[in-house]
């Protein structure tokens, strides 16, 4: 909370010092700003749309139900596809990560859970093609599973041996 407070206070001193030094580029870029806002609303709105009823599908129990005692490369790949279509904060993943950890999980699904949360959103995915393209935003998640799963691999190798 402190931080997005912080962000937001920096934020506009620099929009205040902009204004300052040059006003009608200031009023350009804000006017940009508002466009582009106003064009990524219905989207945005959409998307949470179909969020809502996700995160209100795919709770923590759920989770734990689906990855409890994975093992092996399925195991992977099932706890990369619910990382990918989750939608939590990875905040909220490693305590899930731990209850995962304690009844049995692998490290490499843990692993490969946490980092898909972190790197993958399927679920925001229509805000990403329109603003990035849909060549770049497909490559994106798909690099971000491939890397996802080298993560997974290397750290269930090291934390093998502890």
């Amino acid at each position: 909370m402190l931080f997005t407070v912080v962000a937001y206070i920096i934020a506009l001193i620099s929009v205040i010092i902009s204004y300052w030094l040059d006003k009608k580029k200031t009023k350009v870029i804000i006017m940009n700003m508002l466009n582009t806002l106003k064009n990524l609303l219905p989207l945005v709105i959409s998307v949470l749309l179909i969020v809502i009823p996700l995160v209100a599908f795919i709770n923590s129990e759920r989770i734990v139900k689906i990855l409890s005692g994975l093992r092996g490369i399925w195991g992977v790949i099932i706890a990369g596809i619910v990382g990918s279509i989750s939608y939590i904060p990875a905040v909220f993943a490693y305590p899930l990560s731990a209850q995962l950890l304690s009844i049995g999980t692998g490290y490499a699904q843990i692993t490969m859970f946490i980092s898909t949360v972190s790197i993958i959103c399927f679920v925001g995915l229509p805000i990403e093609i329109k603003c990035i393209g849909k060549r770049v935003a497909l490559k994106r998640n798909i690099m971000g599973f491939i890397q996802s799963l080298c993560i997974s691999y290397i750290m269930s190798m090291i934390l093998s041996y502890f």
